[in-house]
Formats: C-alpha cells, structure tokens, sequence
C-alpha cells in the first residue's frame, strides 16, 4: 500500500500544511515533516523578452536588483545583487521557472540561490500567479555556509510584477 504526501495551503502567506499521510514499507504511518520558516524574498520584476523556442516560448526576466529583498526571522537579511530567471512556458501552457539569484548578506558575503519552479498562472490574469519552487544554494561564508546544506520549497504569489515567495526548511525528524 502506498500514500502520496500532498501539501497545500488556502493562504500562500502561511507554511503549507500537510492533508495526508504516507505509510512506509512496514505499514508504519510516517509523519509530514513540520517546516519552518527561513526567510521570505520580495521581488521586482522587469519587463521580459520574450521569443519562441522549440519547446514553447521563451521569457527571460532580469530583476530590480535596487528593489529587491531577502528578510528572515532571524535576522537573515540580504540585497538583490543580480537576478534572472530563464521562464520556459511549454506548449501545453505550463510554465517552468528556472531562477539565479546573488545575494549580498547583511555580513557582505555573497549567496547564490538557485530556484526551480512552477508557476500557475491565474486564467483571467495571466500575470497574476500561484508559485511553488525549490531552492539550493552555495557560499563559502562561515555565518551563512549551513544553506551549502539545505533544500528549501518555497510558496508564495505574483502579481504583475511583484513577486513574493517564502521559503522553508523541513524539520529533521526525532526518532
């Protein structure tokens, strides 16, 4: 017997939440992971350029690196060094995010983050959009070198041109 982990989340500013269970091989009911919250991103997008390609077309959009921000509870700041994400929409409307991002941390250090993602476009306002993504990172920087590590999913929403994601680790489970 098999069970698929399904998450979802009625309100994108809030951690998904798990509605279902697995059960592993031996029958044992394995619990979701809890997730915590990292840190949230606020970006500014310019406008795309926009062509078609042999898989579907082709959005590339830079982002306002001045208007852009990396916050966590914890006091994880960051700015928006340089950011791009390389948009593939395929031909059966879906479409595929594939995003680079420099951070300057508080601390002057340099963070890549990598995201791979979807994004459901809303029917009557296609720039309107429910995200879902992954992240890996890399730094060589002491304070920061944990996010060598870490898989974070991230959630969140864009509207026009404003995009906010936030992003979570899952909690290691006690046995």
């Amino acid at each position: 017997q098999q069970q698929y982990l399904i998450i979802a989340s009625s309100n994108m500013s809030k951690a998904p939440t798990a509605t279902a269970t697995a059960t592993a091989d031996d029958g044992e009911l394995v619990e979701p992971p809890r997730l915590d919250h990292i840190f949230s991103v606020n970006l500014t997008l310019h406008d795309p350029i926009v062509f078609p390609s042999h898989s579907g077309t082709r959005a590339i959009t830079r982002l306002a690196a001045d208007k852009c921000t990396l916050k966590g509870p914890n006091g994880i700041e960051g700015k928006l060094m340089h950011g791009c994400d390389y948009i593939n929409i395929g031909v059966d409307g879906s479409v595929h995010l594939d995003v680079h991002f420099v951070w300057e941390m508080d601390n002057g250090s340099k963070l890549y983050q990598k995201v791979q993602g979807i994004s459901l476009r809303e029917p009557n306002d296609p720039t309107c959009s429910v995200i879902t993504s992954g992240s890996t990172f890399e730094t060589m920087d002491e304070k920061y070198k944990y996010f060598n590590n870490v898989f974070l999913f991230g959630n969140g929403q864009k509207k026009g041109n404003e995009v906010t994601i936030h992003y979570y680790a899952p909690v290691p489970v006690q046995t």
